[in-house]
């Protein structure tokens, strides 16, 4: 009989409502006309709160800040006794309501206490005088991410050393913004921040508050740019975004005064300096075709790790390179291979954790030409690139660039002939008095510059031509022209032995007893021995 009455008293148990909202305006506050009030309703309690506060009564020339909130803050033009009324309701729509007053001018303040009072002398409970707290506040951007502003109001004190405590809010922030107070990280701690949200202005107000009084302080001028990083030093597809602090108070704050980046505060974090970037280019001893770049030269001031990234800023109308074909491209040291003739520029972009810093070397001109002096046995003559302009002159020939190599000088080559002992039809070549500056080592090609008439000979039967010595059999009299090309790694030299007169001739007195005499060759000439 009495289990239904249990199940309907836990029933009625489980609907109850919670507890009824409790309101709580906070203490009366004492100030001057013009003067920012903190009205404190955070000590209230409600589930879901929805809070109102309203002037009941005092002056009409007043004005309520975030009449919404749990904190609002009351600007009084007028002296006079404000009541100020404070309504909460819970979810349930259930509301209670308390007040508290504003007394605001030395005749409220009599009016209000008797005597001099707050502000005047001692009074109030046999208390001294109250000194007002003194908000000091501050903003900077984060070194981690220029987005994020910071909020510092460690420099605030109290001429008594009271306790203070702390309250961070919104003035203005662009129209587009969707931030609220409630987006303020800490916003009750000497130590906020809050992260912007798109580019405008934001301001923000700091109230500071003792057991009696309080005292604010405003940065309005925090100016956000979310700007495209056209220097990208990541790989991301789409070039990170940066928020950049401006405007008179944020950069004194953030990067020239005593305050984050400027001297000791926030973490005790300097100011960061920008990085800088130096960047040169030269031809490769291996091929001249390939451009070595270097930006080893870049440094850092405060001595952070740096990124790199190099690109083309320019490059032939033929050329078919992307940045991709920049092998090691986010080293200090890169390069590239050039596929035609033109101007090449290349862009280096350095970056610390914070800022970047790019330089550009503009002026990289390759010639690709036919080398008609060839060393090697290819059919058709190795094309060789060469690095030409000013700048690229310079670092590539002129002085010390890529690894400390110096400027390459050519070799010299020094050609002979004579004839053999053995058969004077013979010819030896003799190229083994070539040199190089450099100490480089040689390659050789010996070649026909002129042959007689009836000669059947070709290139091919000079005996050992790519070597110091060589030598060819002449087939018929007449005057023989041959060069010899040397090459070092890079560039080449020729000599010319033009006048080898070979005369073929009937050798009238035998030795051997062939039925046929043999002939004879001699060397003539002014150059043949």
């Amino acid at each position: 009989m009495f289990r239904p009455l249990l199940s309907l008293f836990v029933l009625l148990t489980s609907c109850a409502p919670g507890p009824s909202p409790i309101a709580s305006a906070g203490a009366e506050v004492v100030g001057e006309p013009g003067q920012t009030f903190l009205l404190d309703g955070s000590a209230s309690e409600a589930q879901g709160a929805r809070y109102m506060w309203s002037v009941l009564d005092g002056p009409d020339d007043a004005h309520l800040i975030d009449p919404h909130e749990p904190v609002a803050f009351l600007l009084p033009e007028a002296e006079g006794v404000y009541t100020l009324g404070l309504e909460v309701c819970d979810a349930l729509g259930r509301c209670e309501a308390a007040t508290t007053r504003a007394i605001v001018g030395a005749k409220a303040r009599k009016a209000a206490f008797g005597g001099p009072s707050f502000g005047s002398g001692p009074s109030f409970g046999s208390f001294g005088k109250n000194q007002a707290p003194q908000a000091n506040a501050s903003a900077s951007r984060s070194f981690a991410s220029m987005s994020i502003i910071r909020l510092d109001g460690s420099g605030s004190t109290d001429p008594d050393g009271d306790s203070l405590r702390y309250r961070w809010s919104f003035t203005t922030r662009p129209a587009d913004s969707a931030l609220t107070d409630a987006d303020i990280q800490d916003s009750t701690s000497a130590l906020a921040s809050f992260k912007a949200d798109t580019s405008g202005t934001y301001g923000v107000r700091l109230v500071v508050r003792d057991s009696f009084t309080f005292s604010s302080d405003l940065v309005p001028d925090i100016v956000v740019k979310v700007v495209q990083d056209t220097d990208p030093v990541d790989d991301d597809t789409t070039a990170p975004r940066w928020g950049a602090v401006e405007g008179a108070d944020a950069r004194q704050s953030a990067f020239g005064g005593p305050s984050f980046g400027g001297g000791p505060s926030f973490g005790g974090v300097g100011k960061n300096q920008a990085p800088q970037a130096a960047a040169s280019a030269s031809r490769s001893l291996g091929a001249a075709s390939i451009i070595r770049l270097d930006g080893s030269g870049s440094t850092d001031p405060d001595g952070d790790t740096l990124r790199y990234r190099w690109s083309f800023t320019t490059k032939p109308a033929d050329s078919a390179l992307t940045d991709a074909d920049i092998q090691d491209s986010t080293s200090s040291l890169a390069s590239f291979k050039a596929d035609t003739s033109g101007t090449y520029g290349v862009r280096l972009v350095v970056r610390d954790s914070y800022t970047f810093s790019s330089d550009s070397v503009p002026d990289i001109v390759v010639k690709f030409v036919e080398d008609h002096d060839p060393v090697d046995d290819d059919t058709t003559a190795p094309r060789w690139g060469a690095v030409e302009g000013a700048d690229a002159r310079q670092s590539a020939f002129g002085g010390p660039s890529f690894g400390g190599v110096g400027k390459n000088q050519a070799p010299q080559a020094t050609a002979s002939a004579s004839r053999s002992l053995g058969a004077a039809s013979i010819i030896q070549l003799d190229g083994s008095g070539s040199t190089d500056p450099d100490g480089d080592t040689l390659r050789y090609r010996w070649s026909f510059t002129t042959r007689p008439a009836d000669s059947a000979l070709t290139d091919a039967d000079i005996h050992d031509s790519t070597s110091a010595l060589a030598s060819f059999k002449a087939d018929t009299s007449g005057t023989y022209g041959v060069r010899l090309v040397v090459r070092d790694g890079l560039m080449s030299s020729s000599d010319l032995v033009p006048g080898i007169v070979v005369k073929i001739v009937e050798d009238h007195d035998p030795v051997d007893e062939t039925t046929n005499a043999p002939r004879w060759g001699t060397v003539e000439g002014a150059d043949a021995p």
